[in-house]
């Protein structure tokens, strides 16, 4: 009597999986990634569902989600305790070559949708880059420069009029 399944897996006999193949994981761009960095990924990939068509022996995929990966600041806030390490760790997978930002919903309060990538498999060539077209979800360095001279004016502010400031008991 075969087993179908090992003891450590579900029992579900057609239950869907989340595939991680061994090229990927012995990648540079995989071993590139920190533990959360891992875990987001793997947070995205169960988002993947592929519809599956043809014979037994000749299956093929019809069509699939995998430019069409939404992940919005409520699944976000479920795997991180703050949003900027989240925007890091998406930028490193986008910087990795495994997922790209494929519409940002910044502008218009939308979630932002991902797809995936094999960018990843050339991560290890030299002349590696994201390419410019690559939308980035995280803030500008335009924009990250604005919102420091921001801070820093606000602080100047609270500097230079102390009495305008509120002391909480």
């Amino acid at each position: 009597m075969s087993q179908e399944h090992f003891k450590f897996e579900s029992e579900t006999k057609y239950g869907s999986w989340t595939k991680i193949c061994d090229d990927m994981m012995d990648s540079e761009a995989w071993q590139a990634l920190n533990r959360s960095q891992r875990c987001l990924y793997l947070e995205m990939k169960y988002k993947f569902r592929a519809n599956w068509g043809g014979s037994k022996s000749n299956r093929k995929s019809i069509s699939d989600n995998s430019r069409d990966i939404s992940f919005t600041h409520a699944d976000a806030l479920k795997i991180y305790s703050d949003m900027r390490t989240f925007r890091t760790d998406i930028d490193k997978l986008i910087d990795c070559g495994f997922v790209d930002c494929i519409s940002s919903g910044k502008i218009t309060k939308e979630c932002n949708i991902y797809g995936f990538t094999e960018r990843w498999k050339k991560y290890s060539d030299p002349d590696y880059s994201v390419p410019p077209y690559v939308i980035r979800p995280s803030l500008t360095e335009k924009e990250k420069q604005a919102r420091k001279k921001a801070a820093e004016r606000n602080r100047q502010r609270r500097m230079t009029n102390p009495q305008k400031q509120t002391i909480l008991p």
